[in-house]
């Protein structure tokens, strides 16, 4: 089961770079099982065609834009946009809007990326805080002299 994720590599459109990135980053996280499509490339010009004849155009758009979602498992293979993968994921639906088997995507921890490269790793369980203090495999050496000192005593 392959989503087939239609878009521009040459766009001067930073906003459908953008939401390209943002979406090819979210699926990965999800571990979505995709095929990216360049509708650029020479190559590519058939897959171009039936994206065009196939996407729904946002708000009467004579073309619909990069980047569209298809899942060709389906007779009706048309996922839809990026406004409708959003939604998809801000409801915690992307099994449903990719048409894909509600569960089929493995549990792993989602990473959230913003414009600025930082990442948030979001888990089942909490990772303690530790005031900016890096924890390390052994004690301290201090702490080494002192256990050493208590096994003695208790010799």
């Amino acid at each position: 089961m392959v989503v087939k994720f239609y878009i521009s590599m040459v766009s001067g459109n930073k906003e459908m770079k953008k939401r390209q990135m943002k979406a090819q980053l979210i699926m990965e996280s999800k571990g979505v099982n995709f095929q990216v499509i360049d509708i650029c490339d020479p190559n590519n010009e058939d897959e171009r065609t039936f994206m065009r004849k196939n996407a729904v155009g946002r708000n009467n758009a004579r073309n619909a834009v990069p980047p569209q979602f298809f899942n060709d498992d389906h007779e009706d293979s048309y996922c839809g946009d990026y406004e409708g993968f959003d939604e998809a994921v801000e409801n915690d639906r992307i099994e449903e809007f990719l048409k894909l088997p509600r569960g089929s995507l493995p549990q792993v921890p989602v990473i959230n990326h913003n414009l600025f490269g930082s990442r948030d790793v979001s888990m089942e369980k909490e990772i303690p805080q530790l005031n900016g203090a890096v924890p390390s495999p052994r004690p301290s050496p201090e702490k080494e002299e002192e256990e050493e000192e208590e096994e003695d005593e208790e010799m």
